[in-house]
């Protein structure tokens, strides 16, 4: 199979020994069909099996932010395997060769790990207080850029938004600053 991507226009070609055919689609449909096109090949000619679940790719975002947070609460065991799964991308059976164990062992360290992580955030909260942040900082974006009658202060207040962003592990209250002004 041989997949050709021009401008707005993906045209497939897909040949075997006894047939020949070639289909091309314009825009959006056009990608959604070439990637379902390209895993039917992969699934077909190596065995593959794919995933259709958009759960996942919430789950393993999850997982990798939750990882960046509370990596240093894991054991070490716990960060190798969450590493191999969720950042590389082993399988459970390429893991399970690497460690010298059932898949089955792989499978319940991860889940472990997952519930430690889990376990941390609802705790400690780190990742939801990041997410909070970010959505004020954003709000707080869009609103220096909507004032028009305060032109003159407005690169001094992008300013201290830019240095928020960078400081952004500082615990900030929702009411102002801590001495009241």
């Amino acid at each position: 199979m041989t997949v050709f991507f021009c401008w707005d226009m993906i045209i497939i070609v897909d040949y075997s020994q006894q047939s020949l055919s070639v289909s091309w689609m314009e825009n959006g449909e056009a990608v959604y069909v070439c990637l379902q096109t390209v895993v039917q090949a992969a699934q077909r000619e190596e065995g593959l099996t794919v995933t259709n679940d958009p759960g996942a790719l919430a789950k393993t975002n999850r997982i990798n932010l939750l990882f960046d947070f509370y990596e240093a609460l894991l054991t070490e065991k716990q960060q190798t395997f969450l590493k191999y799964y969720f950042h590389d991308d082993f399988s459970l059976g390429e893991i399970a060769a690497e460690f010298t164990i059932s898949r089955q062992a792989v499978y319940e360290h991860l889940k472990r790990a997952e519930q430690a992580l889990e376990g941390y955030e609802s705790k400690l909260g780190l990742l939801a207080r990041h997410g909070e942040a970010q959505v004020l900082l954003a709000e707080l974006e869009s609103g220096l850029n909507l004032l028009a009658d305060s032109e003159v202060r407005k690169p001094q207040l992008l300013e201290l938004l830019h240095r928020l962003k960078q400081t952004e592990g500082i615990s900030m209250n929702k009411g102002g600053d801590d001495d009241g002004v």
